[in-house]
């Protein structure tokens, strides 16, 4: 937590006891689960991956430019018919 920065929230007291419910439930601090949302918003928000996707992301890239451009699951130039962040949004779409 070496880059982090204090704020202050104010929240329903019923959203609040239901946090705290649900940290104690799964072993985490309110505070663990407010981050986790805020981060979670901000990648929804700016199209942004959390690093676990994005590394995916970067390997399926890496593996794909490895496919010849006559192989028949390549569309013609670009070596297929999508991007990456177009892909992602349709995975977040749901």
């Amino acid at each position: 937590m070496s880059n982090s920065a204090k704020t202050t929230v104010y929240l329903n007291v019923d959203d609040y006891a239901e946090l705290k419910r649900l940290a104690a439930e799964g072993g985490r601090t309110a505070a663990e689960l407010v981050r986790a949302a805020v981060a979670d918003y901000v990648r929804r928000v700016t199209g942004e991956p959390d690093a676990e996707t994005a590394r995916r992301l970067a390997l399926f890239d890496a593996a794909s430019a490895r496919v010849p451009d006559g192989h028949p699951g390549r569309a013609p130039g670009t070596g297929r018919g999508w991007t990456r962040d177009e892909l992602y949004r349709r995975g977040n779409a749901d």
